[in-house]
């Protein structure tokens, strides 16, 4: 960490500046340290997580550690960072074991560390219990994107575990399973542009107009749901009057309704199930071949050239 010391003692950090480090170890006692959730501490790097919703559910069943807690066999930390929300959470075979969500505005990166170390606090966990990383690679917001995936490789290479990658439209969708009908997921591109995948094919980017064509040829198709389609995700919420413009245009072909805020981004929760069935499945990666899924160029280099330029290609969904 150099001179400074460690970040966690340099921020304030009550109980992690009390203690001194352990030479003996080769770092600091704060390693061994994960910071108290936000409620009742001293003012510090956990003041970007104030007003979260930091959730701890009962314990799993599982087999037992030290100390008699019971464990899963195999603990997922989901990284959510996406679009607008940034959420993390831990999970097992058995379920949840503790999540949080926040709304950080553009504060992705000071959010997300300090997020994890207090998922790990709410349930008594340490980050090398982890066994397996989830996180949304997209298509999203550039920073959020490139925030979580690098997290995730940390985490990945750091403790050697397997990354599982979902995009942001699937876990979309799976956070509207117990809808009654076609789920469509729609993600804000910025620029009057979304992202959206049909009947959990592959993800594309266009305009309204082109998604609302795109649902008209859909539904004319043979095999193709009934029941109304719920438009889930920021970019339906954010644009729902064009879509209803684009919808009365087409003579509205199928029943369509946009969902409320409670699904207007990805859920950290429904990652880590979506993570877990394709952890089980054996559809995992590794550090270097977890990638964000961008759809486009980002946007500082868009108007550069109309060539091509190095490392700046479109990275596919998985």
């Amino acid at each position: 960490m150099g001179r400074g010391g460690c970040a966690a003692r340099r921020s304030g950090c009550a109980d992690c500046a009390s203690r001194r480090p352990d030479r003996s170890r080769g770092g600091g006692a704060h390693r061994r340290h994960a910071c108290r959730p936000p409620s009742g501490r001293a003012p510090g790097r956990h003041d970007h997580l104030e007003g979260s919703d930091l959730v701890g559910p009962s314990r799993p069943a599982g087999g037992r550690v030290a100390g008699g807690r019971a464990r899963p066999t195999v603990i997922t930390l989901g990284i959510e960072s996406a679009t607008i929300e940034v959420g993390v959470a831990l999970a097992g075979p058995s379920g949840l074991l503790a999540a949080l969500v926040a709304r950080p505005g553009r504060r992705h990166v000071e959010t997300l560390h300090p997020a994890i170390e207090a998922v790990c606090a709410a349930a008594s966990i340490t980050l090398a219990e982890v066994g397996a990383v989830c996180v949304d690679v997209g298509p999203g917001l550039f920073t959020g994107l490139r925030v979580g995936v690098a997290a995730a490789k940390a985490v990945s290479f750091g403790l050697g575990v397997p990354v599982v990658a979902c995009t942001s439209l699937e876990v979309l969708a799976e956070s509207a399973r117990d809808h009654d009908g076609p789920v469509v997921p729609v993600v804000d591109m910025r620029r009057g542009e979304v992202a959206w995948a049909l009947a959990g094919g592959e993800a594309r980017i266009g305009a309204v107009a082109d998604l609302v064509g795109a649902l008209d040829a859909a539904s004319s198709e043979p095999g193709w749901p009934s029941g109304s389609v719920l438009l889930v995700g920021d970019g339906a919420r954010r644009h729902a009057r064009a879509l209803s413009e684009a919808l009365a245009e087409h003579g509205e072909p199928v029943p369509v309704r946009v969902a409320g805020e409670e699904l207007g981004a990805p859920d950290v929760r429904a990652l880590c199930r979506l993570g877990l069935r394709r952890l089980a499945a054996g559809r995992t990666t590794d550090a270097v071949g977890v990638q964000p899924c961008y759809l486009r160029p980002p946007d500082a280099r868009a108007n550069w050239s109309s060539r091509p330029v190095a490392g700046a290609a479109t990275q596919p969904c998985p």
